[in-house]
């Protein structure tokens, strides 16, 4: 039988949030969600306040959002672990608003989630290909999540 959820996420209302700011939020996921192990797929994403964000060294046409949800899965274009929710690209570099760029569903793998998801918006240093938190606050960041369970 399946057995399949969505899971949204996101930093608006902050009233649900255990901490914000900084580039970074938590939130406690429900009991009933992290109950067993499921197949964690990123079906959307959108970032918002786009042209506000970006520190003077860091590249505005690119970012991506990080998770920390430990996978049982091994993916080798990210040496085994994917903590990323999707990259968000600006080509005019003029958007106040992106979307997570996915040719299908982005399939995160086999997981048990955890009780407390640390979500954070990651830019580039272009002049030295280091990642850096984006600090200042983006108005809205969410992600939709299909969790199944029937797995």
């Amino acid at each position: 039988m399946k057995d399949i959820r969505t899971l949204r996420i996101s930093n608006t209302p902050s009233t649900f949030l255990t901490s914000s700011g900084s580039g970074l939020f938590t939130f406690e996921i429900p009991a009933h969600l992290r109950h067993k192990s499921c197949m964690v797929k990123v079906v959307s994403g959108i970032v918002t306040n786009l042209e506000s964000i970006f520190e003077a060294a860091e590249n505005p046409d690119l970012c991506y959002i990080r998770h920390n949800i430990a996978t049982n899965s091994y993916d080798v274009t990210s040496k085994g672990i994917n903590r990323s929710f999707g990259t968000i690209i600006r080509p005019a570099n003029t958007e106040k608003a992106g979307g997570v760029q996915l040719v299908g569903d982005l399939v995160i793998g086999q997981a048990i989630l955890p009780p407390l998801m640390e979500i954070e918006l990651i830019g580039y240093i272009t002049a030295t290909g280091v990642e850096s938190r984006l600090d200042k606050a983006a108005s809205t960041i969410e992600i939709i999540l299909e969790l199944d369970y029937s797995c």
